[in-house]
């Protein structure tokens, strides 16, 4: 928290109060209406904002590229992302699931508005599931391609949740030293499960 203390301007707003507050443009206003004004519906709510008070939400995004009738999209949902490691991974991330083959419009990170598969076409999906990752800006840093175990999805989640990415280049060298920490942790490693 110390660090946290000296790098950010930490500032404590009732959702419901009437405390009176400053505004972005320097305008006063009350607590509950400058959360409105953010959104916020939920406490506890933590923000983080720029300098000109835009959010910045900092957490990466999933896609899942999937069709129906996919055996190994369903082992994906029905066993691999039910499992407790990987369901908390997951919840690192925004994900979203969209059908490769769907014509229904779907926002994607640059803001265009696209059929499915027009942006499945565009990003060259041609297995799924796939999985592709974007950073908070909305770039892509990654992606997993057809079919890949749990210890692999867990991994692929983890190397761009936490910025490993950016360390390491080789996601399978990340696989291998990640697998080696667990084990000297003394995890059980089965990377066919």
């Amino acid at each position: 928290m110390e660090l946290v203390r000296e790098r950010f301007d930490l500032i404590a707003i009732n959702l419901w109060g009437d405390r009176e507050v400053t505004g972005f443009l320097g305008e006063p206003t009350t607590e509950k209406a400058f959360a409105s004004g953010l959104e916020v519906q939920f406490t506890p709510t933590m923000l983080l904002l720029d300098a000109e008070g835009r959010v910045e939400s900092g957490r990466p995004l999933v896609v899942m590229f999937e069709q129906p009738s996919c055996g190994a999209c369903d082992e994906l949902h029905l066993e691999i992302l039910r499992r407790e490691p990987v369901a908390y991974a997951l919840s690192n991330l925004d994900a979203a699931i969209v059908n490769t083959w769907a014509t229904d419009p779907v926002q994607i990170p640059d803001g265009r508005d696209l059929p499915a598969k027009d942006w499945a076409r565009e990003l060259g999906i041609e297995y799924t599931p796939s999985l592709v990752f974007f950073d908070a800006a909305g770039n892509e840093v990654f992606r997993t391609e057809g079919y890949l175990k749990s210890f692999h999805v867990h991994g692929a989640m983890d190397y761009v949740a936490t910025g490993a990415y950016l360390r390491q280049p080789n996601f399978q060298r990340y696989l291998q030293e990640r697998r080696t920490a667990l084990v000297a942790r003394g995890f059980t490693v089965d990377l066919m499960e």
